[in-house]
């Protein structure tokens, strides 16, 4: 007598595997100030990692130079010092003084030199990667930020 074979058990459908994020970043932004805080917040949430600069993670600098590249104005990747002292955009001394779109230079308490930069998005709060937070966040005047704060760099007039 024959024996039986057996009935194969079915195999499972594989699941689809994500799309990857495509590295190159191809979005634009406008050259204006809503264009430079607009791709600012839309890197709110991105991880912090020294040194990156795009476009799914960044340092404070790297932020800055991404987002100014993205709205048009091309300027080579510098740390958050040597962009404070850029004298072909407007020196702004005072949080009073600050408009949307404004870069942002801050020290720490341990140290008298610039070494952290920001942008500006109005009523005293702006974005930036935090190394603290380990991402790219909005933040607040507080009595630190106003304590730490050098000055500002307006690139658009």
């Amino acid at each position: 007598t024959p024996k039986p074979t057996a009935t194969p058990k079915p195999t499972a459908t594989p699941k689809p595997t994500a799309t990857p994020k495509p590295s190159a970043d191809n979005t634009q932004y406008e050259n204006s100030v809503n264009g430079l805080v607009k791709c600012a917040q839309n890197q709110l949430g991105d991880p912090y990692i020294l040194g990156d600069e795009g476009p799914d993670s960044f340092d404070c600098s790297g932020l800055v130079h991404y987002c100014l590249n993205k709205c048009g104005i091309k300027t080579s990747r510098r740390n958050a010092y040597t962009y404070s002292q850029n004298s072909k955009w407007k020196l702004v001394e005072s949080v009073d003084d600050l408009k949307k779109g404004d870069l942002l230079f801050f020290k720490s308490d341990t140290s008298e030199k610039v070494n952290h930069t920001a942008i500006y998005i109005g009523n005293k709060k702006f974005i930036h990667a935090s190394a603290s937070k380990g991402q790219v966040v909005q933040s607040s005047f507080s009595s630190y930020w106003y304590r730490n704060f050098v000055c500002g760099r307006r690139v658009f007039d």
